[in-house]
C-alpha cells in the first residue's frame, strides 16, 4: 500500500546551517519540500500496513537525525489521512 507523508521538523537552533544539513540529508532519501518552507517535507513510501509504514518513517527519521549531527530536532508526521505523530529526537550525550 501506498502511504503518503507530511513531515514537519523543527532545530530549537534553526539557523541556515541547520536548514542547509537537514535539506540535503532529506533530498536524498527522496523527500521534498513543501512550498517554499525547509520545515515541511513530503514523501511517499510503500508498505503492507499502517504499523510498518509509521516504523519505517521512525526509522528514517533516526537515520536522518543522526547523519546530520543535529543535537536536538522535533518531528511531527502524518501518514495519508492517519493519526499525527509526534515527538523529540536528542543526541545521546557522552
Amino acid at each position: 500500500m501506498l502511504y503518503k507523508i507530511l513531515l514537519t521538523l523543527i532545530s530549537p537552533l534553526d539557523n541556515s546551517s541547520n536548514q542547509l544539513k537537514i535539506a540535503e540529508k532529506l533530498v536524498l532519501n527522496n523527500w521534498k519540500k513543501l512550498g517554499e518552507s525547509n520545515h515541511i517535507w513530503i514523501a511517499e513510501i510503500t508498505a503492507n500496513d499502517y504499523l510498518s509504514a509509521k516504523s519505517i518513517v521512525e526509522r528514517d527519521l533516526n537515520l536522518f537525525f543522526l547523519a546530520t549531527g543535529l543535537n536536538e530536532i522535533n518531528y511531527a508526521f502524518q501518514l495519508s489521512l492517519r493519526e499525527i505523530s509526534k515527538g523529540k529526537l536528542l543526541q545521546k550525550q557522552k
